[in-house]
């Protein structure tokens, strides 16, 4: 453990602290090995911070919910310590390459860094490093606080040598981890153990297969990590005062210390609807598989989305104009258009020269133009699941423009099943049609 050697704790062969707190027996067996001499100081304590964890865990859908995450959604949280052996310092661009990898309705991504990284480099600095992946949806926590949260709400943690990556393994989180930090750690810690145990992460796996090997790999990692995060589970803070107010020599306050769950993570804003890149195969039976990821994580790194040729699906509220121009589709839901649906379409031709269609959308359906002057209101009649009007625009785009060409109408009634990650599979009825007063609402609601 970082602080236990002979140079960080005597000065001029005098032990420097009162009290020092270790967190398991097998810290002070190493402490007896490289200073004996601090061993009148130690007080094994157990982690007050891993007793918070636990604390915090009956609140994980809170915490989730707090993130953004949708059902069946999993989180997937890059931790880094701080150096160059970091994860950050060798691989500063892997949250845009899960974003980037990871379809977006079967994932969220959110980073906790060190805060030395912050302070080393400044706010501005790391913001800037992070704009692509911010603007495709990543959630960035503060440098301080989040993280907690983070590592109870997550399905699965990529990190390093550094501490938050261990305390997600001792809960049951799995771990992919960046052994370039091996080295720096005392090669008889838990930390290089976990790192021995755990899946490496290698820049030519791909990030499905490494978190899959992961998951195999979680009931060995978690016994590792586990066995060594603290001697005292759940009594750390209660030793800790009890030693604290004996050094002061004062009256120790009536009744236990208050072990509280950590707050709800706060991640930075991201844009509400990120462009996307969509891929659409179609299966038996007017069965239609979605795959979607941020177009912000693809377009400076020349990526296809999975590696097949798809569309691009920008919202009304995108900033950058390039990705407004180069859009195949843009759609807006039905209450945040800034006047009339259909002339906002029209407007949508006028002003961009790239988009093929142009829709809105709500529960009840969707009304999508075609540049070449055709309409179609979609009205869902029954839908299963949890049901996502985005898709059936996404659906109708592609059998009308990519498929079956723009002047090809749709089946006056037709039901497609739509699949876009494990539970967002919904059967809809739906009624292809000329616009009309009978269709879905055409401006903001009033």
């Amino acid at each position: 453990m970082f602080g236990l050697s002979r140079e960080w704790l005597l000065h001029e062969g005098r032990v420097v602290p009162t009290a020092l707190v270790l967190s398991h027996d097998e810290q002070y067996v190493r402490l007896a090995k490289n200073c004996p001499e601090a061993l009148t100081a130690a007080l094994v304590a157990g982690d007050p911070c891993y007793d918070r964890l636990t604390a915090s865990l009956p609140h994980r859908s809170r915490y989730r919910k707090a993130l953004g995450l949708r059902p069946g959604q999993q989180l997937v949280l890059i931790s880094s310590t701080w150096g160059t052996a970091s994860l950050f310092g060798r691989h500063p661009h892997l949250a845009r390459r899960l974003l980037g990898s990871l379809p977006s309705d079967e994932y969220r991504v959110a980073l906790a860094l060190h805060p030395n990284i912050w302070h080393g480099h400044g706010p501005g600095q790391v913001e800037a490093w992070l704009a692509d992946a911010v603007r495709a949806g990543l959630l960035v926590l503060p440098p301080n606080q989040g993280w907690q949260a983070a590592v109870v709400a997550a399905d699965a943690v990529l990190g390093d040598h550094g501490s938050v990556a261990y305390y997600a393994a001792a809960l049951g989180r799995p771990v992919v981890l960046v052994r370039a930090g091996r080295d720096l750690v005392d090669s008889a810690s838990p930390i290089a153990e976990l790192l021995d145990t755990a899946v490496s992460y290698e820049l030519g796996t791909p990030v499905e297969d490494a978190l899959a090997s992961a998951h195999h790999a979680q009931e060995r990692t978690t016994r590792v990590a586990r066995a060594s995060v603290s001697s005292r589970p759940g009594r750390s803070l209660a030793l800790i005062r009890q030693a604290m107010y004996r050094l002061m020599d004062a009256e120790e306050p009536a009744g236990p210390p208050l072990v509280e769950a950590v707050p709800d993570p706060v991640p930075r804003p991201v844009p509400p609807h990120p462009a996307l890149s969509v891929t659409v195969s179609r299966g038996p039976t007017n069965e239609y598989r979605l795959r979607r990821v941020p177009a912000a994580a693809l377009t400076r790194t020349g990526d296809q989305n999975g590696g097949e040729a798809g569309f691009l699906m920008v919202w009304e509220s995108e900033t950058d104009s390039r990705l407004s121009e180069l859009a195949d589709v843009v759609v807006c839901p039905s209450a945040d258009l800034p006047e009339d649906g259909d002339e906002w379409c029209r407007n949508v031709f006028r002003h961009r020269a790239g988009p093929r269609t142009a829709a809105y959308y709500d529960a009840d359906g969707c009304v999508l133009h075609v540049r070449s002057g055709h309409e179609f209101v979609c009205t869902v009649e029954r839908s299963e699941g949890a049901f996502d009007p985005e898709l059936l625009v996404a659906v109708l785009h592609h059998r009308l423009v990519r498929t079956a060409g723009a002047t090809t109408p749709l089946e006056q009634r037709t039901t497609l099943r739509i699949r876009a990650g494990s539970d967002a599979t919904a059967t809809v009825t739906i009624t292809a049609r000329r616009p009309g007063p009978q269709g879905i609402r055409k401006g903001p609601a009033r």
